[in-house]
């Protein structure tokens, strides 16, 4: 069956902000690919198991993977995760390469076929020193089986990361540089999270890189531990270094005065004036004459900013405030939105946005926080604020008669695909839903 996943092309809204998302994985990406994967842990993949269970013309069809997860079971790598460890799988035809990582344990889920040679390097592992933990009867021994065993027998092995208050939406990755170890760190909850955290492998010399902006600013470790935040679906990378390095110190700010923009706003969608003046929040879709639209819209308005409020500043932020936490929608089980990874958050711009000040391009809005700096673009008196607001093709294609038939080509090439999702399509929220403000910090 084809399947792809979501695609950034200009015939989607959300192509406009694709340059910063593009900024963002860039450097994740780049950064996850510098020296080495460190994990303390190594977990057997029952690769031969896997291959004996696929049968041909079955529901499950020739998937390696999908036959290793099964056989691993639902709790093993749970239990790692909670127990502050991460971890490579290793098979049968990669002993030599695990054994240059030297690992400090060994996890081996229920296991049927396993080589002598696996057996015997599994014995010597343990003679070396290395933790090996029989989860399902490999070795002869009664099976543990579950995460709960597992875990108790990593007691003995000190985290590579923990988190005071535990949290188990943070997951992390850990790379070893030369110089320097470094842990990218994940929120993967739909919350705001707070922590203290402990590494397995530091320096006194700690620094917080934003992968959002690049920037980089020394972290303060107290009691052998860093305070960390996190928004909703936040990420921040933690490097520990060999020596010094030359960033400085964020300056602490807090805010100092607020000026809300709810009122004396237009709004222009597709290019047409709809209406002005309005006041925020404004949703277009309840609107009959742009309900099915699918595109840009650019909300316009003039603020006179007093000579006092960029003076008394250092920083002021264009902010939309906080997205709110959604439950998952309870779908028929099979459908793709039942079953597909999506953020649990209902953001303050539906979906993603420019900021233009003066004409000049400020930033985007498509992740928590949704604010924008603005400061630098903004001058004594008036000032034109632009915010062009992009949602998706949802609404467009709830119009109806947008889906092509495809039963020609159903009839001439078999089901290769199916358009999921598409029946009783509905349009969803789509501009700013909420009051943004001028925020000014000192």
């Amino acid at each position: 069956m084809f399947y792809a996943a979501g695609a950034f092309t200009d015939k989607n809204p959300w192509w406009p902000v694709m340059p910063d998302v593009a900024k963002y994985l860039q450097r994740v990406s780049s950064l996850l690919r510098q020296g080495e994967p460190a994990a303390d842990v190594a977990l057997y993949a029952p690769t031969d198991d896997a291959w004996s269970q696929i049968r041909p013309a079955s529901s499950r069809g020739l998937n390696l993977a999908t036959g290793i997860r099964d056989l691993i079971g639902p709790r093993l790598i749970p239990a790692l995760l909670d127990a502050g460890h991460t971890f490579d799988l290793f098979d049968d035809r990669t002993l030599t390469e695990a054994t240059t990582r030297g690992y400090r344990a060994v996890v081996v889920p229920p296991v049927t076929l396993m080589p002598d040679a696996t057996r015997r390097w599994l014995a010597e592992r343990a003679a070396a020193g290395s933790v090996v933990i029989d989860a399902g009867g490999a070795r002869g021994s009664p099976p543990s089986g579950s995460g709960a065993d597992v875990s108790a027998r990593l007691q003995t092995l000190p985290p590579d990361a923990e988190f005071d208050p535990p949290t188990p939406a943070i997951g992390f990755v850990h790379r070893r540089l030369r110089d320097a170890d470094v842990y990218f760190l994940a929120n993967t909850g739909n919350t705001p999270a707070n922590v203290r955290a402990r590494f397995g492998s530091q320096t006194e010399w700690c620094e917080g890189w934003d992968p959002m902006s690049g920037a980089i600013e020394p972290l303060e470790v107290s009691a052998a531990t860093v305070a960390l935040t996190f928004a909703p679906y936040g990420s921040r990378v933690v490097v520990f270094r060999g020596e010094r390095g030359t960033a400085t110190a964020a300056p602490v700010r807090r805010a100092t005065q607020s000026i809300p923009l709810a009122a004396g706003w237009s709004v222009s969608v597709g290019g047409s004036a709809v209406r002005s003046p309005i006041d925020l929040p404004n949703v277009w879709s309840d609107d009959p004459r742009t309900r099915f639209f699918s595109g840009t819209a650019s909300y316009r308005r003039t603020i006179d900013i007093p000579g006092s409020f960029n003076t008394a500043a250092t920083r002021v932020m264009l902010d939309f405030g906080d997205g709110a936490a959604v439950e998952r929608e309870a779908l028929p089980g099979g459908t793709m939105r039942g079953n597909s990874f999506a953020a649990l958050l209902a953001p303050p711009i539906r979906e993603a946005a420019t900021v233009f000040v003066n004409g000049r391009r400020a930033g985007v809005v498509w992740a928590p926080p949704f604010r924008v700096d603005v400061g630098p673009l903004l001058r004594d008196g008036a000032n034109e604020i632009r915010i062009d607001v992009y949602n998706t093709a949802i609404n467009q294609l709830a119009e109806g008669g947008r889906l092509p038939d495809t039963a020609a080509v159903t009839e001439r090439y078999g089901q290769r695909f199916r358009l999921q999702d598409v029946d009783n399509l509905q349009p969803i929220p789509s501009g700013i839903l909420s009051v943004p403000a001028l925020v000014a910090y000192r």
